[in-house]
């Protein structure tokens, strides 16, 4: 039953929360701009799967 159980910590260190934290801060803009980009991208697919849904709704009936 060991075998089941991870090897790792399940909670971060406070060192670790804090470099994460510095890592974040020091290329925010950067991270936001590939934040951004990818919600564009998520919108437009569910905009396209809508659409197609619809499309199919609409021939059916």
């Amino acid at each position: 039953m060991d075998k089941l159980k991870p090897n790792r910590k399940s909670v971060s260190s406070p060192q670790s929360i804090d470099r994460i934290n510095i890592i974040i801060s020091e290329s925010w803009d950067e991270i936001w701009s590939i934040v951004q980009q990818r919600d564009r991208a998520i919108q437009a697919t569910y905009r396209q799967k809508l659409r197609s849904l619809f499309q199919k709704c609409s021939d059916t009936y």
